[in-house]
């Protein structure tokens, strides 16, 4: 999948593992939910893989989606939006819909809880 970033110190960050200071774990399981990403054809693939637990977010924020880095040990999450901006909130169980998404620009990585 085709990855963009929302802003280039947030490309710069994320690339280098310093999103959070002295948190070499967190920042190296950003890393690889990334390559993860990347390495995925589409968001179907992404939706399918339990770990990374896809969800839509609600609200004013129901054009974005987010997945875990580390659900068990830090409630942060990458959070992106598909790259034509459109939402996926009402699609949510429309495995066809997913399939066809290959762009995604991150938006954030942080706890929005």
């Amino acid at each position: 999948m085709q990855i963009e970033f929302l802003t280039n110190r947030l490309k710069k960050d994320c690339e280098k593992g310093t999103c959070f200071k002295n948190k070499k774990d967190l920042n190296d399981k950003i890393q690889q939910r990334i390559r993860e990403l990347e390495a995925a054809d589409n968001l179907f693939f992404v939706k399918k893989i339990p770990q990374l637990r896809l969800h839509p977010l609600s609200g004013n924020r129901k054009c974005e989606l987010a997945i875990d880095i580390s659900w068990k040990t830090n409630p942060n999450r990458i959070v992106f939006e598909t790259r034509d901006g459109e939402s996926v909130y009402e699609d949510w169980h429309n495995d066809a819909k997913f399939g066809t998404i290959t762009k995604i620009r991150i938006r954030s990585v942080w706890d929005y809880h």
